[in-house]
């Protein structure tokens, strides 16, 4: 489970730093934190992992949780102080 957890992470900050739009990021957001998501299943599978284990794959996957959900507010914060430059600029020429 641990190495299920560092490929979300890894695919999915490979694929964050590619969304260049509001559109491409939220639909980031929902393939990798939505209720659908692959670690949203991860987090539903706890349950079922040998109680000894729960802690220390319970913590990983809220750090990666965690992480992603940051990384994708500083993206998104990125893209629209992007946007508005791009609007003062235009605005600038006209």
């Amino acid at each position: 489970m641990p190495d299920r957890l560092d490929t979300i992470e890894r695919s999915a900050l490979t694929d964050l730093d590619r969304a260049a739009d509001d559109g491409a990021l939220q639909a980031w957001k929902v393939r990798f934190l939505g209720r659908s998501a692959e670690l949203a299943a991860v987090l539903d599978g706890l349950r079922n992992l040998p109680k000894p284990e729960r802690p220390a794959v319970g913590r990983r996957a809220n750090e990666v949780k965690g992480q992603l959900e940051a990384s994708f507010g500083r993206r998104r914060e990125g893209i629209q102080a992007g946007l508005m430059q791009a609007q003062l600029q235009q605005e600038a020429l006209d």
